[in-house]
């Protein structure tokens, strides 16, 4: 057994399956939009209220039915 061999059994033995990595590349991207996100609703909230949102109820639940709709979009694309 070579050292160029030994190399490749140890790649292959770290690779990573597409579910793992698509789980990564998910709370990856969630946590970028989530903190842009909230970047930007502090930074309006400040400029127009100079203090912290007010945030209403229905407010929170169009905004939830509206992300249900989207993430119920995106997990229907792995059925194709």
């Amino acid at each position: 057994m070579t050292q160029l061999e030994t190399v490749e059994e140890i790649e292959e033995g770290i690779k990573l399956s597409w579910k793992v990595q698509m789980l990564i590349g998910g709370a990856i991207i969630g946590a970028l939009l989530g903190t842009g996100t909230s970047f930007l609703m502090a930074r309006a909230s400040e400029e127009k209220r100079g203090g912290p949102p007010e945030i209403r109820t229905m407010e929170v639940l169009k905004i939830a039915i509206s992300l249900f709709g989207l993430i119920r979009g995106i997990a229907a694309l792995g059925d194709d």
